[in-house]
């Protein structure tokens, strides 16, 4: 089951993108996915504070008490991981919008053609995200979604899986071991010998490194221009 949040401060609007989601269900019975709408930023807050995240959220831009970046902005900092779809009436907030990694844009008014796509291309998104499993020092196995790894740090002859839920897994599992099984998710990256990264999680990159997640991951500055490369190639490959 995938839920599906819908947030627009004009009713209207918020009827038509529902109306069209029912469309995507009778077009796609194969998908189960549920709506919930909103009609004001902070209720949506409200509600994932005590009844947990979507897997997607369709964010209206421009609204009157907060604009959807910054509630994504929000989001973000508890740690959700789930995919982002701006509503908006100009590309313009594009910039803005790589801080919080949105899965795409779609421009107002919304065609089904242009929601369709975008949904299939994140539903495939998620449906690659089997969970990975973790052998922890002391014996234990914990199984962790993909997303949820905010980034993978060298420690001595440990290795630290830091979680967007803010904790850390030790393991002995290699670096390299952890190259060879992440391989496949285009979201993780590896800026420095000691660190991988997913870039979902990447809120910065200055001279001093990257921020993901609020760590900070040095970055030498001989590779740092590959290192922006290669984040913003990850962004414009998500918007195709």
């Amino acid at each position: 089951m995938i839920r599906l949040a819908v947030l627009d401060d004009e009713q209207k609007e918020l009827t038509g993108i529902l109306s069209l989601l029912e469309s995507f269900k009778q077009a796609h019975p194969e998908r189960t996915v549920t709506a919930k709408a909103f009609t004001d930023p902070y209720e949506l807050l409200d509600y994932t504070q005590s009844n947990g995240g979507f897997d997607i959220y369709l964010l209206d831009i421009i609204m009157r008490n907060m604009t959807g970046i910054e509630c994504a902005q929000k989001l973000r900092k508890r740690g959700d991981s789930g995919e982002i779809v701006f509503l908006t009436t100009s590309r313009e907030y594009g910039v803005d919008a790589f801080g919080v990694n949105a899965a795409g844009y779609l421009i107002k008014p919304i065609k089904s053609a242009a929601l369709f796509e975008r949904l299939l291309a994140v539903l495939e998104r998620i449906s690659l995200r089997e969970p990975l499993f973790v052998k922890l020092c002391g014996g234990d196995v914990r199984a962790v979604r993909p997303e949820e790894i905010v980034c993978i740090e060298s420690f001595r002859k440990k290795q630290e899986v830091h979680l967007s839920d803010g904790s850390v897994l030790q393991t002995q599992q290699s670096l390299s071991d952890w190259r060879e099984r992440l391989k496949d998710y285009q979201e993780f990256y590896s800026p420095h010998r000691s660190y991988i990264v997913n870039f979902e999680h990447v809120t910065s990159i200055g001279s001093d490194g990257l921020t993901v997640g609020g760590y900070k991951i040095p970055v030498p500055r001989a590779v740092l221009k590959t290192v922006q490369n290669c984040f913003f190639e990850y962004l414009l490959n998500k918007q195709k």
